[in-house]
């Protein structure tokens, strides 16, 4: 996977060299609120991080390749008493889409695909299912950039596949979808913008 990422970095730096359009580099970071779905838990507080390309078609709409390694999980409830914390680490490759609705506004909206690439051995005493290698999901949000390149969002990501690799036709009990749950408050900073 690392061979992939590497390739897939390479090629957006070669196409922002080459490209007509204007093309910015950027960071990223903020908390996150983490649970899953159809489950008695209660949410985890963490952090993401990462980087992110602005390719900017139009006036309105600009398109956001990142590359973010985010921290999520959840706490399970048991008898009232609460188990260890579930860590879940995740490499995300998130393709977002901005649309500016005003012109000359840094008010948008974001939304689009995530690709989440789960990271190291999940940390969980309670029970021994193990968590899926792969999530994808999609995300959707609020956010606002200033001419300066500083920037605030808000977004909510929902898993579409179980973290468990569980189908429908599944022998356990609760057959409903355990998804990853990310409700993500951050900043971000473009590069070079004016």
């Amino acid at each position: 996977m690392k061979k992939q990422v590497l390739l897939l970095l390479s090629l957006m730096c070669f196409v922002s060299s080459k490209a007509q359009v204007p093309i910015l580099t950027g960071l990223k970071a903020g908390g996150n609120i983490s649970n899953v779905s159809n489950a008695t838990n209660s949410a985890r507080t963490d952090m993401y991080v990462g980087g992110f390309l602005s390719v900017h078609f139009s006036e309105g709409y600009l398109l956001q390749p990142e590359l973010v390694y985010s921290r999520q999980g959840y706490t399970p409830d048991y008898d009232g008493g609460k188990a260890h914390d579930v860590h879940l680490n995740y490499l995300s490759l998130m393709v977002a889409n901005k649309i500016f609705f005003i012109p000359n506004s840094g008010l948008h909206v974001v939304f689009g695909p995530a690709f989440d690439f789960k990271l190291g051995k999940t940390q969980q005493s309670v029970f021994n299912n193990e968590v899926a290698k792969f999530d994808f999901g999609l995300f959707g949000g609020l956010g606002y950039e200033f001419t300066f390149g500083l920037g605030v969002e808000a977004r909510f990501k929902h898993g579409l596949v179980d973290i468990f690799g569980r189908d429908k036709n599944s022998s356990v009990a609760n057959k409903d979808l355990i998804a990853n749950q990310v409700f993500q408050l951050g900043i971000t900073y473009h590069f070079n913008a004016n």
